[in-house]
């Protein structure tokens, strides 16, 4: 499994995202960072589902290869961010939640939000989990790496709430070819000779 395969707009992670009753299939990869969510389809590129909210969003990951032995296969180590987030006190269906009618305004707290998306993002992890012995080895989660829960609050100019997870992966590598043959390479004389002053 590659990392693409993984993370990109017809990968594993959204493919997950789509069995989701709650998330219903809203998923972006953001190549960019968080503020590809203001920016939309119009000045990036990116597809953002048209009703964007519960989303879950995928951040750009950074990974570390032992460089001990790069012409073998190995486990690439990757560490994921991903959002789990909610119009502030909106439902997925845009619908206030626990509605004022006086001021027609949500009475929902921070709390409860980043609870919501907590439990959403427990259940992706949970389905992940199920999936690990149908990927026969290919991607697992770090068991030494905790799920870092991050929770926020009417951020981005959308107003949203929830959570950022952070998580460590890892992903077989296959044996890294290259076009380059260290003995095609001409090393300078002042190299192989050095003179000493």
């Amino acid at each position: 499994m590659t990392e693409a395969e993984l993370i990109d707009q017809d990968g594993l992670f959204h493919n997950i995202v789509k069995a989701s009753a709650i998330m219903q299939g809203r998923y972006a990869l953001l190549p960019n960072g968080p503020l590809d969510l203001n920016a939309g389809n119009v000045l990036t590129g990116i597809e953002l589902p048209k009703d964007k909210y519960p989303l879950v969003a995928c951040l750009p990951p950074v990974s570390a290869v032992d460089s001990g032995n790069l012409s073998s296969g190995q486990w690439e180590r990757l560490t994921m961010r991903l959002i789990f987030a909610c119009k502030k006190g909106v439902s997925g269906d845009g619908q206030f939640k626990d509605r004022d009618p006086n001021t027609n305004t949500s009475l929902q707290r921070s709390a409860n939000d980043w609870s919501d998306m907590k439990a959403v993002a427990f259940a992706f992890f949970h389905a992940f989990e199920g999936m690990e012995r149908v990927l026969r080895g290919s991607a697992r989660l770090d068991e030494r790496s905790p799920l870092r829960i991050s929770r926020f609050t009417n951020a981005q100019s959308d107003g949203i709430s929830g959570v950022l997870v952070q998580f460590g992966m890892a992903l077989a590598t296959a044996c890294l070819h290259t076009d380059i043959n260290a003995s095609d390479i001409a090393i300078p004389d002042s190299i192989q000779n050095p003179k000493f002053h």
